[in-house]
């Protein structure tokens, strides 16, 4: 650990580095990482991940009561993760497992982290490399080729905001179609606050928080709010394309289908595109089986009677009939389970850029994003919006990040905010207590987006990095 430490005090002697220099290893401003003595990487690198694995390891033995070849081999592959973190080895490369970007991987590995360990790595690397690994593990065990190891964990949160959901179902915004600028703000406050229900993250809190942040309620904990902008903008809007970039499943999606729904019966919006994740992805992150779940659960799944679920019946129908005329599509794509920063999305993932260009708005839901969004390093926090996410994403359609403050990286503060929220609250930047709604005016986008080529679809499905690769 302390040599890790000593690694990252060389590291982060530099100040910025130039674009054409730009990649995981040398983002615009050092990386956080898990040897960094303060914030909130070192704990989730030391305590969050093994207990993660080891939930994982235990599940998949409780399963199959651990007692046959298949099983113990996917619980030795996930320990033999355990040992690495714990022993600080260097990153390992994948083996084949049939998905297309597992060499990319380890070429990314030898290219950026030859000699990385879990500590020393970027956190984002470290964190999405975990996942990644996981995945290679279970794809290589017969039996768990497409095994969820967090669907347990997604269907008991989702059980447990049933009651929730219910209420908000019984309010007006669920059943007004007509536009009340009110009733946008507070589905937004909703889609954000959602965001906290992830991997733990009420922990400390009373219900009287933990019941505000499921109902969207307040601002008073936006340090950084372009709410007023992004109404504003979109109440200019009509029959418009909206892409909305997913996060946590269950009462998080929840909430960003009401923001959806009510975008479409105002006739603001006339097609959604919801992009979900393509593996098992940061415990709780959606992938289009859990998008589907959530509507098979709420219509009436026996699981649910007891819930009086009936009131969900009308609502869920109206957004199977979207999916169906094809007003809302659900999507995947393996950039997003990438470890790339987004500004690096138009070169290395043309044709998905090239989809979501043909967006009026671009909705990023939750922290991961969010890091991904500002390269997650530690920008100045008074750093623009528009400056930390890159020249490119800037100039494209409108974009919003959602996010409420699970990790460090955190920018667009104004002047002597960050210091007043450092002596006031010292896990300010993780603690999920407090968010930023933060836009980006981008260019207007019209219905001549350029067309995606077959040639950059087939490059976008297999993921092949050839702008960085060298091939």
């Amino acid at each position: 650990m302390r040599k890790s430490v000593m690694r990252l005090r060389r590291h982060n002697r530099f100040s910025c580095v130039t674009n054409s220099a730009m990649s995981p290893q040398s983002p615009p401003y050092p990386f956080y990482c898990g040897a960094d003595p303060v914030g909130f990487a070192n704990p989730t690198v030391n305590q969050r991940w093994p207990i993660i694995l080891s939930q994982i390891a235990e599940r998949i033995s409780s399963d199959r009561n651990g007692a046959d070849t298949d099983s113990q081999h996917a619980v030795e592959g996930i320990k033999s993760i355990l040992d690495d973190i714990k022993h600080e080895r260097s990153l390992q490369a994948l083996l084949p497992d049939n998905i297309p970007d597992w060499n990319q991987w380890n070429k990314a590995i030898a290219q950026f982290f030859p000699h990385a360990t879990f500590y020393s790595a970027s956190w984002l690397f470290a964190e999405c490399y975990l996942y990644r690994r996981v995945y290679n593990v279970l794809r290589r065990s017969k039996g768990y080729e497409n095994y969820d190891p967090f669907l347990v964990q997604k269907r008991e949160s989702l059980l447990n905001s049933i009651d929730t959901m219910k209420d908000l179902v019984s309010r007006p915004v669920a059943v007004i179609s007509s536009f009340h600028p009110e009733l946008l703000r507070e589905l937004f406050l909703l889609s954000l606050w959602g965001n906290a229900t992830d991997l733990s993250m009420f922990a400390g809190m009373s219900s009287k928080e933990m019941g505000e942040m499921k109902q969207g309620s307040g601002e008073s904990n936006i340090i950084a709010n372009d709410l007023e902008d992004v109404c504003r903008y979109i109440s200019t809007c009509s029959n418009v394309r909206i892409d909305f970039i997913l996060d946590n499943s269950g009462f998080e999606l929840f909430g960003d289908l009401l923001l959806a729904d009510y975008l479409h019966r105002t006739g603001l919006a006339g097609k959604t595109v919801f992009h979900c994740k393509t593996i098992p992805w940061f415990v709780s992150d959606t992938m289009p089986s859990d998008f589907h779940e959530l509507l098979d659960l709420l219509e009436g799944s026996a699981k649910l009677s007891q819930h009086n679920v009936n009131c969900f019946e009308t609502i869920v129908s109206r957004w199977r009939s979207y999916i169906s005329d094809g007003s809302w599509v659900v999507t995947s794509h393996p950039f997003w389970c990438s470890f790339w920063a987004y500004r690096h999305l138009p070169d290395l993932a043309p044709g998905l850029y090239s989809e979501l260009s043909s967006s009026q708005l671009l909705i990023f839901k939750g922290d991961l994003n969010y890091r991904k969004l500002v390269y997650d390093c530690k920008f100045p926090a008074t750093t623009p919006f528009q400056l930390a996410i890159g020249e490119k994403l800037a100039q494209g359609p409108p974009l919003v990040a959602l996010r409420t403050n699970k990790s460090d990286p955190c920018v667009g503060l104004k002047s002597g905010l960050e210091s007043r929220l450092s002596d006031m609250f010292v896990d300010w930047r993780w603690s999920g207590k407090f968010a930023v709604l933060q836009y980006s005016q981008g260019r207007k986008q019209g219905k001549d987006a350029r067309k995606v080529s077959l040639t950059q679809r087939v490059l976008d499905v297999c993921f092949q990095y050839e702008t960085w690769t060298g091939n």
